[in-house]
């Protein structure tokens, strides 16, 4: 069928679609991927908020040998963590595929003042669209709107198909 559409002048405005859709890419794997990475994030910011919060509980006692002892163990904690590799890499994994994301839906160039708001990506999170359902990216417009990967035009999945990959 591709070789009878290619050999028409004139090729449909749909041809780029042509042998693409939610089965034959790779991004149900990057979603995953992108999933996990926020989690790891999300637990690791609730540990490190979490004995944060202890150890501020901690410098409010009065001095003894048992409190500095429970705030070297907590800062310990903290050190630990920062030492997993992970902790940096996924961060970095993460902040890398928003930016390109954002790039994506950026203005080329800011002279052009017919760029829609509506239409330019400011946040990524991943959250459940509802209670009966999995985690799913959610994507923040600059004029506040929102909507989740599932519901993204099929143009638009495909585009971060692409910058994803």
């Amino acid at each position: 069928m591709a070789k009878e559409i290619i050999a028409n002048d004139v090729l449909p405005r749909d041809f780029g679609y042509y042998g693409w859709d939610d089965h034959t890419n790779l991004l149900e794997v990057w979603l995953i991927r992108l999933k996990k990475i926020a989690q790891f994030n999300r637990d690791t910011k609730i540990d490190l908020d979490r004995i944060q919060s202890q150890i501020e509980l901690e410098q409010g006692k009065p001095d003894s040998p048992d409190r500095s002892s429970r705030l070297a163990q907590l800062t310990h904690k903290i050190e630990e963590i920062g030492k997993d590799e992970r902790v940096q890499e996924f961060r970095d994994e993460w902040e890398f595929i928003t930016d390109k994301l954002k790039n994506l839906t950026a203005p080329l160039n800011d002279a052009y003042g017919f760029v829609n708001d509506e239409f330019k990506v400011s946040r990524i999170m991943v959250n459940k669209p509802t209670s009966e359902s999995d985690e799913s990216l959610e994507f923040i417009f600059s004029n506040g709107s929102s909507i989740f990967f599932e519901m993204l035009p099929q143009g638009y999945k495909r585009l971060f198909s692409i910058t994803i990959d």
